[in-house]
């Protein structure tokens, strides 16, 4: 789409709409569900970007119809400064309740956040995310889960690297500590040694009151011969 000099000089530099349309069939052409949707993507200057959907969905679960689900949902992203880039996602609808008996229809809002640096072979990222669901009082939570991310990785060569993931979650009060090495000369060629180490804490921010539950070490190692 073209604009006015003046607003795509200093502005905005393209738009994308989006119409998509969607049925879902089982083997012998038995329908399962429908999905239509709109949106619109923008690219602003300075590598800003963001996106809008609208989605009309109906879905056959359980051997019951789901009428009517609406999420809506929007993004933005930033990618201006070259070794840092922050963003977020945001969706808010109406979905099928999996924790109802029978199954019935609530609402769901689930907020996301990033943020990414990155110093030559050094990145990080950090990640922040809410999920919340009620049936009709906004409140009174069927679900309410928060996870926080932390996610360190260095590269030594193009084929060596590490990696360290450190994740909480509020529903289980779980946190996770996973550590990664990793070898690839080729795609076909591979080393991984790593483990996954589980700590349990009803306080996130108290460091010395996590109990160690369990511990998990994998290897993994491919070699393609040739003939």
């Amino acid at each position: 789409m073209d604009f006015p000099w003046i607003i795509k000089k200093y502005f905005i530099e393209s738009v994308t709409p989006e119409l998509q349309f969607e049925r879902a069939h089982r083997y012998f052409g038995i329908k399962t569900g429908l999905s239509r949707s709109c949106g619109i993507t923008l690219q602003f200057k300075y590598l800003i970007n963001t996106r809008f959907i609208y989605q009309l969905s109906d879905k056959f679960y359980r051997d019951m119809w789901f009428n009517d689900m609406w999420p809506y949902s929007a993004s933005l992203s930033s990618y201006t400064l070259k070794s840092l880039s922050v963003g977020m996602f945001l969706n808010y609808g109406r979905s099928i309740n999996y924790y109802s008996t029978p199954l019935s229809l609530g609402y769901s809002l689930y907020p996301d956040f990033w943020f990414d640096y990155n110093f030559g072979p050094l990145s990080a990222r950090l990640k922040y995310n809410w999920y919340l669901f009620w049936a009709e009082e906004f409140g009174e939570w069927i679900y309410n889960q928060k996870t926080y991310e932390l996610n360190f990785s260095y590269t030594f060569t193009r084929f060596m690297s590490f990696r360290v993931i450190g994740q909480y979650n509020s529903s289980n009060k779980n946190l996770l500590i996973a550590p990664l090495f990793s070898f690839t000369p080729t795609p076909l060629t591979l080393f991984y040694l790593g483990a996954n180490h589980n700590f349990n804490n009803e306080t996130p921010l108290d460091i010395g009151g996590y109990e160690h539950t369990k511990s998990q070490i994998f290897l993994k190692i491919q070699y393609l011969f040739r003939r």
